[in-house]
């Protein structure tokens, strides 16, 4: 079961989960169940101040996986890994897709820094898989981005004249 997630430049997304039952090995075929993703477990390893690359890891192992994955959203907290040519019989229960709870509409100040701002917005949602944001248009304050998240953030944009 995945239980959390990390983006790294070098890496791509490292995904946290914990084995409850069978094995998994370095170079296997896993699915993530409920995105419907198919990956090769490029690196796998135990979890530790330090993380310690592993060939095999069975039950009641915590650990990483490296898989390569670009999008954070392809990982989704409490989703169940599995074998492709030997999927799990049922998945754990309790998955949910993340609810937003915090709305806002957030606008540059000058429209110039329109893109600025996208680029930030993409760059933030690849640390919190929670983030759903998508572009919007408004008459009277142009371009602008609509914002759902888990988390509040603040964004403030200055420029030195």
């Amino acid at each position: 079961m995945i239980f959390d997630s990390v983006y790294n430049s070098f890496r791509g997304v490292e995904v946290i989960f914990r084995i409850f039952n069978g094995t998994l090995h370095k170079g296997d075929r896993i699915k993530f169940v409920n995105t419907d993703q198919e990956y090769f477990a490029d690196e796998i390893g135990i979890l530790g101040v330090k993380q310690i690359p592993q060939q095999t890891m069975s039950a009641g192992n915590v650990g990483y996986l490296i898989s390569g994955i670009k999008v954070a959203k392809e990982v989704k907290v409490g989703d169940t890994i599995t074998h492709v040519k030997r999927p799990c019989s049922g998945v754990i229960q309790g998955f949910e897709n993340v609810k937003p709870m915090v709305f806002a509409g957030i606008y540059p100040v000058d429209t110039t820094e329109y893109e600025e701002l996208r680029a930030s917005m993409e760059k933030l949602q690849l640390n919190d898989a929670s983030l759903v944001w998508e572009p919007e248009t408004s008459a009277a304050l142009d371009l602008a981005s609509d914002v759902d998240s888990l988390e509040c953030y603040t964004w403030r944009s200055s420029k030195s004249d």
